[in-house]
């Protein structure tokens, strides 16, 4: 991984996103002073040219996913709306939600047909893109923080304020509760699906082997840990925390091998599926 550049986008950036090909990239905003206080950016990696606005919002934008097939961008505010954005005709297709039950995490399935988000009111909502109504898929949670889904679409994982990652087993539907023993906020899974790594409002940072549920790295940094990734080959996380450090973890050694200072909070990661490029969001932009 090597430092390639900034984009300067001057807000508090929450969430962050590549497209699959890497060729898009996605942020949501947040303006403390400002209204709106909620916009959604969009442009080309490729060509240079300026971020393009594309939404604004009432409340800022703390879940952002590309689909998988490249088809469409979505996201959700805290004033509790979901946007399903359509990438080829530039225009919003589909509004699943937008009552006024924040919205704070949001995740495609790998397969595309599934868009999961999650409420403040301490449950996750899904639906089927291509039919039928939204449904509650897990509910009795905290206020949702994060949402993944195993690369296999084997998994989702929802992490939540009430310290436990609700696992469910996607073709069963069952349900399995994991203590994390502090609010959760970053959730994500391997490349290859085995490992999935948490991190905590209070500095906690966990990967486990999903096949004997046993903890094989664990650190706390005492400060807010925002967002974390796994490198392509899933033998490296790497964490975004409230310090505005981007800290790389060797799973292998055990322990720190490089990190990034930033120049404010660091909110949220993205690495191209190549795993060649890595964004960073803080609250000063990106």
């Amino acid at each position: 991984i090597s430092e390639l550049g900034l984009w300067g986008l001057y807000h508090r950036v929450q969430r962050i996103d590549f497209s699959h090909d890497g060729t898009l990239m996605a942020a949501g905003m947040y303006r403390p002073l400002e209204f709106p206080k909620g916009l959604v950016y969009l442009w080309s990696t490729q060509t240079g040219s300026a971020p393009e606005l594309i939404e604004a919002h009432n409340g800022g934008i703390d879940g952002l996913d590309f689909s998988n097939d490249g088809s469409y961008l979505a996201w959700g505010s805290w004033h509790g709306l979901v946007a399903l954005f359509d990438l080829q005709t530039s225009t919003v297709v589909l509004r699943p939600s937008d009552n006024d039950v924040s919205v704070n995490a949001l995740a495609f399935s790998p397969d595309s047909a599934r868009l999961v988000w999650g409420k403040s009111g301490g449950y996750a909502e899904g639906r089927n893109l291509g039919f039928g109504a939204n449904e509650i898929v897990v509910d009795g949670l905290g206020d949702v923080q994060g949402i993944a889904f195993s690369p296999d679409n084997r998994y989702m994982a929802v992490g939540s304020t009430n310290g436990k990652i609700v696992l469910q087993d996607i073709d069963s539907g069952v349900t399995e509760e994991i203590s994390f023993g502090e609010k959760i906020r970053g959730i994500a899974f391997s490349p290859t699906g085995d490992r999935l790594a948490v991190t905590g409002f209070g500095g906690g940072i966990v990967v486990m082997d999903l096949e004997t549920r046993n903890k094989i790295f664990e650190t706390t940094l005492g400060e807010k840990v925002w967002d974390v990734v796994f490198s392509i080959d899933g033998n490296m996380i790497i964490t975004a925390d409230s310090y505005g450090d981007v800290k790389f973890w060797s799973l292998n050694a055990g322990h720190e091998v490089r990190s990034i200072r930033l120049t404010s909070v660091a909110t949220s990661l993205a690495l191209t599926a190549n795993g060649t490029i890595l964004a960073t969001g803080d609250w000063d932009g990106l």
